[in-house]
Order: C-alpha cells, then sequence, then structure tokens
C-alpha cells in the first residue's frame, strides 16, 4: 500500500512540474533562425514580414495555424 501511495505521488509531482514548465517552452523569434515570419502590427500599425530573428526577435512566437507563416504581435 505504501508503494502505491509514493508511486502515486511521484506521479502528481512529475506531472505538476510538466504543466508548470509548459508555459516556458514559448519560444522567442531568435529560436527559429531562416523560418518566416509575420510581426502583426509592428510597422506603424501594418504587419511586417520577415526571418523570424530579424521581425520577431524579441517576442513570443506563435504557430502559424491556420496563417501563412507563424507570427507575432506588437
Amino acid at each position: 500500500m505504501k508503494l502505491i501511495h509514493k508511486t502515486v505521488a511521484y506521479t502528481a509531482s512529475a506531472l505538476f512540474l510538466i504543466v508548470l514548465h509548459s508555459p516556458a517552452e514559448a519560444a522567442k523569434g531568435q529560436h527559429y533562425p531562416g523560418e518566416n515570419c509575420v510581426c502583426k502590427g509592428c510597422d506603424n500599425g501594418k504587419d511586417l514580414y520577415g526571418k523570424c530573428e530579424v521581425v520577431c526577435f524579441d517576442k513570443e512566437v506563435f504557430a502559424k495555424g491556420s496563417e501563412s507563416h507563424d507570427y507575432c504581435k506588437k
């Protein structure tokens, strides 16, 4: 019975750490070398197209989904 409790406690702790770490996985533009991105609203309210490491250098990059490129926001 102690083994079951220890296993459950260990599993719960491991899952908690995985969930806690997940939001930190969002990468900035410099982590996408050579990929094309769109910075929405970054060029005087207009979209700026270019390489992720340039146009989204210090911004969080989102997966393109239905967009034509990965993107970041101003």
